[in-house]
C-alpha cells in the first residue's frame, strides 16, 4: 500500500499485488488489466498465476512416461522376474517326477509360479497416461493373481504344520483333509471369492481424474474409484490370508532343520507386511507422480 500527498489530501492507493493477495488461493487469480486494473479474475482450474500477475499460465501435466529412466528400470526388473518364474516352472516340469518337486508342492507349484508371474503384469499399467482400462487393471491384476498365490502359500504353510502337529492331535481331521483334497478346495474357494470381488471392483468403473489441489503449477492424473467397498473387501481378504500364512509358518519354525520352508515363508510375510505399510504411508503422505513408482514396487 502506498500514499500520495496532493495539497491537503492523503490518497491511499492499493497496488494490484496487494489487492489479489487477499485471496486464500492466490495462485488461481490474476489482475484484470483490460476493464479494471484493481480487480481480480479467477484463472481456469487447469491454469495458475503468480500473485499480482496479469495472465494465467497452463499447468504442466506430470506423468511418468514409459521412456523415463525409472519406469524403464522397473519394467526391465518386472520382465526379468516374470521370465525367472516361467524358467523355474519349465525346470520343474522337466523334473516333475523327482522328490524335490513334489516336496516343494507338486502340481501346486505351477499354479503358484504362474500366478506370481501374472501378478507382475500389473506393473505395466502404472506408467504412461492413465485411462479407465489401466486404472482398473493396475490393481485388479495384482490383487486377483496374488490372492491365488497367497492362498496356495497359506495352504503350504498349513500343510507343513499339520504334517507334524495336526496328524498327531487331530488324526480324523487330517484324514478328511487329505481324503477330500482340502488344499485344492481352499484355494478354489478363496480364488472364486476374490474373483467375484474383483468383478465388482471393475464394475465400479475407475476413472482417471486431474488433481488440481496438490500443486499450484502442476496437474497430477490419478485414478478415482467411485465406490471403495469392493477394493476394501479385497484388501481385507488378502490381509486375512497373509495373517493366516504368517501364523501357520511361524508355528512351524520349531520344526526340524530339514523343513526350513516355514522360516523362509515367515520372513517373506514380514517383508510383505512391511511393503504394504510403506505403500499406505506413501499414498497418504506423498502427492506426486513418483507415488506410482512406490505402488509399482510394492
Amino acid at each position: 500500500m502506498t500514499s500520495k500527498l496532493t495539497g491537503m489530501k492523503v490518497v491511499l492507493c492499493l497496488t494490484p499485488t496487494a489487492l489479489c493477495s487477499v485471496s486464500q488461493d492466490t495462485n488461481k487469480w490474476r489482475m484484470d488489466h483490460i476493464t479494471d486494473l484493481y480487480s481480480c479474475l479467477k484463472c481456469d482450474q487447469y491454469k495458475w498465476s503468480e500473485a499480482g500477475s496479469t495472465s494465467c499460465q497452463k499447468r504442466s501435466v506430470e506423468i511418468l512416461h514409459f521412456s523415463d529412466v525409472i519406469p524403464i528400470l522397473i519394467l526391465l526388473s518386472a520382465s526379468s522376474l516374470m521370465l525367472l518364474c516361467l524358467g523355474v516352472a519349465v525346470l520343474f516340469a522337466i523334473h516333475y517326477s523327482t522328490p524335490v518337486v513334489w516336496s516343494a508342492g507338486g502340481s501346486m507349484c505351477f499354479l503358484m509360479l504362474g500366478c506370481l508371474a501374472a501378478s507382475f503384469i500389473s506393473i505395466f499399467f502404472y506408467f504412461g497416461e492413465p485411462s479407465a482400462l489401466s486404472c482398473a487393471l493396475q490393481s485388479w491384476t495384482f490383487v486377483c493373481f496374488y490372492t491365488v498365490f497367497f492362498s496356495c502359500l497359506t495352504v503350504r504353510s498349513f500343510l507343513i504344520m499339520c504334517i507334524f502337529k495336526m496328524a498327531v492331535y487331530l488324526p480324523r481331521a487330517h484324514a478328511l483333509w487329505m481324503k477330500y483334497n482340502g488344499q485344492w478346495l481352499l484355494v478354489a474357494g478363496v480364488s472364486l471369492l476374490q474373483l467375484l470381488l474383483c468383478g465388482v471392483w471393475i464394475a465400479n468403473q475407475a476413472t482417471p481424474e486431474k488433481d488440481t489441489k496438490s500443486f499450484k503449477d502442476q496437474l497430477l492424473i490419478i485414478c478415482i474409484f467411485r465406490n471403495m467397498t469392493a477394493p476394501f473387501l479385497c484388501v481385507i481378504l488378502m490381509s486375512i490370508l497373509s495373517g493366516l500364512c504368517f501364523c501357520f509358518s511361524y508355528m512351524g519354525t520349531d520344526l526340524p532343520k530339514n523343513y526350513n520352508e516355514a522360516k523362509a515363508i515367515t520372513f517373506s510375510m514380514f517383508l510383505f507386511c512391511l511393503s504394504w505399510a510403506v505403500f499406505f504411508t506413501a499414498s497418504l503422505v506423498s502427492h506426486s507422480k513418483y507415488v506410482q513408482v512406490i505402488k509399482a514396487l510394492v
